[in-house]
């Protein structure tokens, strides 16, 4: 219904939830114009929009205001705001509140009458469950519902609410497949098969075009891009751990290079995307030394048995440029615990450059010995060469 006739209905019912609603959102817009800063009007907003609701969900007429939805939705907006600068649990159990009801509104509804805002409603239905699980590992039902939100999105016809919708999907699969606590219920097969659909999901996401012509200035600012690459190389690396692929470690390495050059230095994801490139590619030399990657990275670690000398050694190197530029890049004040992680990979990762460097090729000294003394390295009749 438009709100100018919505307006004259009230007029004449004595409904007053149209001027509670409308100084609700001026109230709203104070808190926006201050930066953020004015909490006093964003308290008040809210408070007004609780008293527009309460009568919108039933008029004199004892129905619901035809308005009911906007005004759920908006009001849970309004609410989300506060939960981000207070992280109030009340807070975040209203939003979700809030939002369902809407949801079930439009749920119920043709396909085709719904409103514009539906795959927003999904999108913020599904990140409040999101973050009502990472608040709370244990609450891993919350991912589920998440979960199950976010793959609602996959049937949207239009092209980026889709493609976001899959990154969404394929961030919360991950997830769920690297969560230990989840891992006590979940059945070898369970994880193997979300995890091949979050890679199938985020793949889909990379690989999308719309026809737009690709810029490098375009790419940079397709924040949906870098985290489909992100959390694809994490959804590679986890399955490597699992199944032991080369190609599943050589695609993380790869998707976290892509993200690299799309990333900008100043993003908050650009250091744990050097570090976890850094993880990987020690992963790698230790793939092509032949040991298992322990997944802990101690110094001096196996260093007291023969290296084969050059197997992985670009890929040292370049985990050490990666590990020095992030550190580089870490500012005053940045996480001590990440910061001494990256230290203590860098501290190991030099330590073996170092006996690599100092670990002879056998075929080299084959070579060298063999000219030194052609007879010599002749295998004797019968004997097995070495």
């Amino acid at each position: 219904m438009p709100s100018w006739w919505s307006s004259f209905l009230d007029f004449f019912r004595g409904d007053p939830s149209h001027k509670q609603f409308n100084q609700a959102k001026k109230l709203y817009a104070k808190f926006e114009a201050s930066n953020g800063q004015d909490l006093k009007a964003l308290n008040e907003s809210l408070a007004t929009f609780e008293l527009a609701l309460n009568n919108r969900r039933k008029t004199k007429d004892g129905v619901p205001h035809s308005d009911l939805d906007i005004t759920l939705t908006t009001y849970a907006s309004a609410l989300w705001k506060r939960y981000e600068a207070k992280k109030s649990p009340s807070d975040l159990h209203k939003v979700i509140e809030l939002d369902e009801e809407a949801y079930i509104l439009w749920e119920n509804t043709d396909p085709a009458s719904r409103p514009s805002d539906y795959a927003n409603l999904l999108f913020d239905l599904g990140n409040a469950y999101y973050s009502q699980y990472e608040a709370n590992h244990k609450l891993s039902g919350m991912l589920e519902k998440a979960i199950e939100k976010y793959e609602k999105l996959t049937n949207e016809t239009d092209i980026e609410n889709r493609r976001k919708g899959l990154v969404k999907l394929g961030i919360a699969l991950r997830t769920w497949c690297d969560d230990e606590d989840i891992s006590q219920t979940k059945t070898a097969e369970q994880k193997a098969t979300r995890l091949d659909s979050a890679i199938t999901y985020l793949l889909e996401a990379v690989d999308h075009d719309d026809g737009r012509e690709t810029t490098e200035s375009l790419t940079r600012s397709d924040t949906t891009q870098q985290q489909a690459l992100l959390n694809l190389a994490m959804a590679y690396y986890l399955r490597f751990q699992d199944c032991r692929r080369r190609v599943d470690l050589d695609s993380a390495i790869e998707s976290n290079r892509k993200a690299l050059k799309i990333i900008t230095e100043g993003s908050g994801d650009y250091v744990y995307c050097l570090f976890d490139l850094a993880q990987q590619l020690f992963a790698k030399y230790e793939y092509e030394q032949g040991r298992r990657s322990t997944g802990e990275h101690r110094l001096g670690e196996w260093l007291d048995v023969e290296l084969k000398a050059n197997k992985g050694a670009k890929e040292l190197k370049e985990a050490e440029g990666s590990l020095e530029k992030a550190l580089k890049t870490l500012g005053v004040g940045s996480d001590v615990t990440l910061k001494t992680d990256m230290q203590k990979l860098l501290a190991t990762v030099q330590e073996h450059i170092q006996s690599l460097s100092r670990s002879p090729s056998r075929n080299a000294s084959s070579q060298n010995l063999a000219q030194a003394n052609p007879v010599a390295t002749a295998p004797l009749q019968g004997a097995s060469p070495t």
